[in-house]
């Protein structure tokens, strides 16, 4: 049979098994209720046989993601989980001879992406965990003055919790103009700044927002993208509106219609952020080294042997991700309710008198 060579020498992007544990601390996704009447929406659901298609309720939620994110345009794109907004816009950017800048950490499946694109000019700078989000933002602006065709940006990023100002985003749109930066906000929701999508009136931005995170919808896969007119009749020719079924609108308009429940759940979760960090003050372990408590729907732990402090917590129904291969010696958790934080540091307490063998 005739296939594709290439895809012999691509990895392939895994997520570990986590079947059966009490406290799921790997997830990217918040673990806090959704609004009854998604639940609703999921129970009363009785169209399976239906594609997506542009009706009344798909209409009605572009009109709510306008009003969410503060945009007065049309140039919202629904897609089957930002996943496929990502790959929509690297069907349109990716070539043999564009040039991408992807700080790390980021997302191993966009860097995937890129190499299922065959994209061969990936920049990969290493943003350092003790940068202060001034320092990161020298930092992309010395990197930038090499002129890229893309740079993406995940806003906070994506292990570290690093925060680009809305202020910042829009001094990198003006300066590197022949730059298309795409600003993945996946866990924008996970701090106190508003999105950027009003930026889009810039040339060169593309927003992509997620209702997997926050709004834990993510066995819906349904995401978006923003970005201004002329980019999106370029993307919308490798975009099919089946994709996004007629159950993820219902229950993501649901969502945008109950945001003061999702209000409450913030507020809530900026509460167990700062248990979290009265917590880390009391640890006293020579095998933890330090702690990251930024932006976003982790924290990170610092040890010595972070397959061992792994392997700890799998033992105690606590399922936790070594986060190694990313960042040397560290072990990403989320950021749950009170009751898994409270098992965390438990655990962590008993953890300090444990000899790593």
């Amino acid at each position: 049979m005739k296939y594709n060579k290439k895809s012999e020498k691509l990895k392939i992007y895994t997520i570990p098994s986590s079947v059966g544990y009490e406290h799921r601390l790997d997830l990217g996704e918040w673990t806090f209720p959704i609004h009854e009447s998604v639940l609703q929406q999921v129970t009363d659901f009785n169209q399976l046989c239906r594609y997506g298609s542009i009706d009344s309720e798909f209409t009605s939620l572009l009109h709510a993601i306008k009003q969410y994110t503060n945009i007065h345009s049309d140039g919202i794109l629904v897609t089957n989980g930002s996943d496929n907004a990502l790959r929509l816009i690297l069907d349109l950017f990716a070539t043999n001879e564009s040039t991408f800048l992807v700080p790390k950490p980021s997302y191993n499946n966009f860097e995937l992406m890129l190499e299922q694109h065959d994209v061969k000019h990936v920049s990969t700078p290493y943003i350092d965990y003790t940068l202060t989000n001034s320092e990161v933002y020298l930092k992309l602006t010395q990197e930038l003055t090499l002129q890229y065709d893309v740079c993406y940006l995940i806003n906070p990023s994506m292990l570290l919790g690093h925060l680009l100002t809305c202020d910042q985003i829009e001094e990198l749109l003006k300066t590197y103009p022949s730059t298309l930066f795409i600003i993945d906000e996946a866990y924008i929701e996970f701090s106190n700044q508003e999105s950027c999508a009003p930026l889009i009136t810039y040339s060169n931005l593309i927003v992509v927002k997620t209702f997997s995170k926050f709004f834990s919808l993510a066995s819906l896969r349904i995401g978006y993208l923003l970005t201004n007119p002329t980019l999106l009749q370029l993307i919308k020719p490798y975009y099919n509106y089946r994709d996004v079924s007629p159950l993820a609108v219902k229950c993501a308009l649901s969502t945008l219609t109950h945001l003061d429940f999702y209000k409450k759940n913030k507020e809530t979760y900026f509460e167990i952020k700062q248990y979290i960090r009265e917590q880390i003050t009391k640890i006293n372990n020579p095998h933890i080294l330090d702690f990251i408590l930024n932006d976003g729907v982790y924290f990170i732990i610092l040890c010595n042997d972070p397959l061992h402090l792994q392997e700890y917590f799998n033992r105690h129904s606590v399922c936790v991700r070594s986060k190694h291969a990313d960042l040397k010696g560290s072990v990403r958790i989320t950021i749950s309710t009170y009751e898994s934080m409270k098992k965390v540091f438990e655990l962590l307490s008993v953890y300090t008198y444990m000899k790593i063998e």
